[in-house]
């Protein structure tokens, strides 16, 4: 019983200490003193946790200056910085190739390039990059996994920071090999954030790419992490990115060309064609068509760009 009214004394202190955080934070904004806080606390017998209170005040000054910032502890910087990026690519029947990203961190370029391996050797009918829920803030990824899609030297985007001032404008890299032309189905959705949305919007701006899946979060800019101690960062954003002069504003989200819910009507398993007849083998294309159909029956987004990828191969649209 008696750990159990400790434990609730110490919430309450928390509490407390977390109040007379805002309320010194909202105060200071209207010209109050940290004096004349402390005074009123000590005349209303209100505890006060200092170290509660610094801590509360200094998060409130961060965040006033940017809602996303934050301070990212000695445990928060570990796991920040050995996140290991999620890449795959596979080679899938009628000649598709599938790019899976899930965000965009040091080292998505060259885990991408280990990925493909030698998937390219055959030139694909048609190629789908998957970045739904992909986000990060690599920008130099960017540059390196777009590299593998247009033309070396193409211009991709421009950094401004916090005075609007253009501070980067990138470009691919002048040394990558000459893309195809296959057509680029890009996937998106709400979480598409960060870098990744950047992706999105640069390689949706190919002539030869088609945008599907739902509209992206809205690039609120890119965020770094500056040391404040040996064991503190502070989480900010600093930069902000744009595809350049009359592009799609990423602030308001990437809208895709062809609109796909999740929930679409239809997006149950499909009815797979091709039995085999009793006697009769199936033929090689047949169990093609049928590995590809099953991949994907039940993701929308996935089975239109297939779809699509197809029917443009069987008008003759790619070389």
């Amino acid at each position: 019983m008696t750990g159990g009214r400790t434990g609730r004394r110490k919430r309450g202190r928390m509490e407390l200490a977390a109040a007379a955080a805002l309320i010194v934070a909202a105060a200071v904004c209207r010209g109050v003193t940290e004096q004349e806080l402390h005074e009123l606390f000590d005349a209303r017998r209100i505890p006060v946790d200092e170290a509660a209170l610094r801590s509360g005040a200094l998060e409130g000054m961060i965040r006033a200056v940017d809602r996303r910032a934050r301070i990212l502890t000695s445990g928060d910087i570990a796991s920040w910085t050995n996140r290991t990026p999620a890449v795959a690519a596979e080679a899938w029947p009628e000649g598709i190739l599938y790019v899976k990203l899930d965000g965009l961190y040091p080292g998505s370029g060259e885990a991408l390039t280990a990925s493909l391996g030698g998937i390219e050797a055959e030139p694909p009918n048609g190629v789908i990059v998957d970045l739904r829920a992909a986000g990060g803030d690599h920008i130099d990824a960017v540059t390196h996994i777009a590299g593998r899609f247009v033309e070396p030297g193409r211009f991709l985007y421009e950094v401004t920071d916090g005075r609007g001032e253009v501070v980067e404008r990138c470009h691919a890299p002048t040394n990558a090999l000459p893309p195809g032309r296959s057509p680029l189905a890009v996937l998106v959705s709400g979480e598409t954030r960060g870098a990744g949305e950047v992706l999105a919007g640069v390689l949706g701006r190919l002539d030869r790419s088609i945008v599907i899946g739902s509209r992206t979060s809205g690039h609120e800019g890119l965020m770094e992490r500056i040391p404040l101690s040996e064991d503190r960062q502070l989480l900010v954003t600093t930069r902000w990115v744009s595809l350049g002069s009359n592009s799609v504003a990423l602030q308001e989200g990437l809208l895709p060309d062809i609109e796909v819910s999740e929930t679409a009507e239809g997006a149950g398993p499909l009815a797979i064609p091709g039995k085999q007849r009793e006697g009769k083998p199936l033929s090689e294309k047949a169990r093609m068509d049928r590995r590809l159909m099953e991949r994907v029956s039940t993701d929308p987004a996935l089975r239109r760009a297939t779809d699509i990828l197809l029917g443009l191969h069987a008008l003759g649209a790619v070389r």
